[in-house]
């Protein structure tokens, strides 16, 4: 399941829990598309709170990597920072996958919630955003 909160924009706050079906994983492309679409700038914190979340269905690599293609441009002008929190038993694979690098913006994965919303609202302050209190 995955639930989205732009109730603190410009931060959004995805949570993913249990396997990921491909039409969740489609929807969760079309949403970000939605949110680029504002044009605005926005910072994404994702939360995984199993390790079954953290995989991405059978054969959404192709549709995921034409949809970076296609929107990599916008991400890198609109995201201010991407938060990746992870069960702590998944922190050490999960922090192989370098998201600066893959999605060109300041990235950090972490196993603690509360240490991703300070980075992130030390990135808000850094560039004079707030969320939603």
């Amino acid at each position: 399941m995955v639930i989205h909160d732009l109730c603190r924009w410009p931060l959004v706050i995805s949570t993913m829990s249990g396997a990921v079906t491909n039409q969740e994983y489609l929807d969760f492309l079309a949403a970000w598309g939605t949110w680029l679409d504002r044009g605005e700038r926005f910072a994404s914190l994702r939360r995984f709170t199993d390790a079954a979340s953290l995989v991405h269905p059978q054969g959404s690599a192709k549709e995921a990597k034409k949809w970076l293609q296609d929107n990599g441009a916008r991400i890198r002008s609109q995201v201010v920072g991407l938060v990746t929190v992870v069960p702590p038993e998944c922190l050490e694979a999960a922090s192989l996958m370098d998201a600066e690098k893959l999605f060109g913006v300041p990235a950090l994965t972490c196993s603690d919630l509360d240490q991703g919303l300070d980075w992130i609202a030390t990135r808000f302050e850094q560039i004079g955003l707030s969320p939603v209190p």
